[in-house]
């Protein structure tokens, strides 16, 4: 009885991964079913990371643009957020030394980007003045390795999700130092952005399960950007003391303000510039606790 629930497992597991894509070479069901696990937890983890901005305003202030302050500006409020992933294929390969898979993802973002405003008197949001939805699908390759405790990511492509013509292209992006310093404020990272026009404002997060930001990345030649109006923004990130040594996935994203927040008619019921936003899955590499 017992050897006939494991074939039937087994045989489960073999067509669930077919009709993903799958190609096996060298090994078995099970390898296929770890470096798959190993590769989704990881996006699971990245965007469980990033919904922590969901419940936080999003304004010209954070930008550091304080001369808004003293005037009504809107802030944005994305609620209904859903972020979810498909796997289109998986390819694990055994005699590759060390073992690979590599693994093409479907992710996607959905919710609502509520429109605030804000008046000079009042520290909070006083009252809704329009929203707009959010709706960002893209793919990403995903690579993994396996190492004597199990499957671990190591590169993921650059293949962004993006929503509206204003969206920027990330054109590159680095961090410094490399090992990320696992319990230090001293992480910096430098992200470079096409912008579509230089009129518009951009704020930049990146973050992970075990990093954050600490400053928010700017272009204003302010700590700890060295050069204002390249279109080069620089931020810390703060990596937590109790970080896993290794390779994490994160996502930067890069909102422009300055369009999202424009309540222009389109003529049709809805907006001239709609919900204006990049959405780039990286991979950052954590050295060891101190």
């Amino acid at each position: 009885m017992k050897s006939t629930l494991k074939f039937l497992a087994v045989s489960s597991l073999f067509v669930l991964l077919a009709a993903c894509g799958t190609t096996l070479t060298g090994g078995g069901a099970q390898e296929n079913a770890a470096a798959q696990q190993a590769i989704l937890g990881e996006i699971d983890a990245a965007f469980a990371a990033s919904a922590a901005e969901d419940n936080v305003d999003l304004s010209s202030v954070s930008l550091g643009l304080t001369t808004q302050s003293v005037d009504p500006f809107i802030v944005i409020r994305r609620t209904n957020m859903h972020r979810s992933h498909k796997l289109l294929t998986l390819t694990v390969d055994m005699t590759a030394t060390p073992p690979t898979a590599t693994a093409e993802v479907q992710l996607n973002i959905t919710g609502t980007a509520e429109l605030w405003q804000v008046l000079p008197d009042q520290p909070r949001a006083h009252n809704k003045v329009g929203e707009k939805p959010i709706d960002m699908v893209g793919t990403a390759t995903i690579t993994a390795e396996k190492g004597d405790d199990g499957w671990h990511i190591t590169s993921v492509d650059h293949t962004a999700l993006s929503q509206g013509d204003f969206a920027a292209d990330i054109t590159s992006w680095s961090y410094s130092p490399d090992p990320l310093v696992p319990g230090s404020d001293a992480n910096l990272a430098t992200i470079a952005l096409d912008e579509p026009d230089t009129s518009d404002e951009f704020l930049l997060v990146l973050r992970g399960r075990r990093f954050h930001p600490r400053s928010i990345p700017n272009d204003n030649g302010t700590d700890p950007d060295p050069t204002a109006n390249d279109d080069e923004y620089n931020g810390y990130i703060r990596v937590g003391a109790d970080a896993d040594e290794g390779r994490h996935l994160g996502f930067i994203t890069a909102l422009n303000y300055t369009r999202t927040t424009d309540l222009t008619s389109d003529g049709n019921g809805g907006y001239l510039y709609p919900y204006t936003d990049t959405f780039l899955p990286v991979v950052v590499l954590v050295g060891a606790s101190q």
